[in-house]
């Protein structure tokens, strides 16, 4: 019996020991399971990042500018030649948002900047990957340029973007007045170096999505700094403010 009464003593604390250490291995899975469902709810609830905004019209992220003035290879150009502030867009015909653009903004802006002479506009070729008509369009536009004809072929090609095919094009030639066999021709892969050229100097600019805008001012050698970025369908308004913006600095700095 003493015995017995001895070893009762050492067999209590081991048991408590053995409670306490099952807790602790209790807590510890409570603990991870609550870290992991925060790491998942978080996950879960964090809005994923689509590149079909971008290539519709979007722009993901704060928009950069070039660090040094660009210099545009040839293209279409409407408004001052001599202009001091220039509005450049780099846009694709089976874009939507730049249908929108060119439809409802571009005709009150040649209105109020364009036809005054106050302002240039340059258009750049951007056909994205994902528009199976674009890059065909864009050589359509070209050949048209290079007849005098851009603007009307720009102009259709916008309106019905539903069906922009090389029919359209080859139809879109004969209605604007352009010499059938020389726009044939050129349609048959001159034009496709240049817009394959401003295709890539747009992406080393870092411009992925369409339309997007640069306005700046022409210096003396005729490249252009630019000042600010517009992305995506934007406003009216928008444009407004960016171009008086500049319009008022060019008028104080030749005061």
């Amino acid at each position: 019996m003493k015995r017995t009464n001895e070893a009762a003593p050492s067999a209590q604390p081991g048991r408590w020991r053995g409670y306490l250490d099952t807790a602790a291995t209790v807590s510890v899975i409570v603990v991870s399971i609550a870290v992991t469902w925060a790491v998942v709810s978080a996950r879960l609830h964090t809005p994923s990042v689509s590149t079909k905004g971008v290539a519709a019209g979007g722009h993901q992220g704060a928009p950069t500018l070039p660090t040094e003035p660009i210099r545009l290879s040839q293209g279409p150009v409407k408004g001052g030649i001599d202009a001091k502030v220039a509005l450049i867009e780099y846009s694709d015909f089976q874009c939507p948002f730049c249908a929108r653009f060119a439809q409802d903004t571009l005709p009150a802006l040649d209105q109020k900047y364009l036809q005054s002479g106050k302002v240039q506009f340059l258009f750049q070729h951007v056909p994205l990957g994902t528009h199976r008509f674009a890059k065909r369009a864009a050589e359509g536009s070209e050949c048209a340029n290079r007849q005098g004809r851009f603007w009307e072929m720009h102009d259709v090609l916008f309106a019905q973007q539903k069906q922009l095919d090389e029919a359209l094009l080859l139809e879109t030639a004969k209605r604007i007045g352009l010499n059938a066999e020389i726009f044939a021709y050129c349609l048959d892969g001159e034009a496709a170096p240049l817009v394959s050229e401003q295709a890539t100097v747009a992406r080393q600019l870092g411009i992925s999505g369409t339309p997007t805008f640069f306005v700046g001012t022409v210096l003396p050698d005729g490249r252009i700094k630019v000042a600010e970025r517009l992305s995506g369908a934007q406003p009216l308004q928008r444009f407004e403010k960016a171009l008086d913006a500049l319009l008022e600095m060019q008028a104080a700095g030749q005061r």
